[in-house]
């Protein structure tokens, strides 16, 4: 995969993320280029998904 294929990726990957302030995406791909991982932000295990984590402080809300 060349780095434009790799780019688009991280892009594509980053529309998928729930955050609506940051989309980030990130691709890794191994040395040999053999595997890549995909993966965008998300809220971690047991953050529930609320309308105020969308908006500033939200995003730093504790429950």
């Amino acid at each position: 995969m060349d780095i434009q294929a790799q780019v688009e990726l991280a892009i594509v990957t980053a529309r998928k993320s729930p955050s609506r302030p940051r989309k980030v995406g990130a691709v890794l791909v191994s040395a040999d280029g053999a595997a890549t991982l995909a993966a965008c932000s998300d809220f971690p295990a047991g953050v529930r998904d609320l309308e105020a984590r969308h908006t500033r402080p939200g995003p730093y809300l504790i429950g």
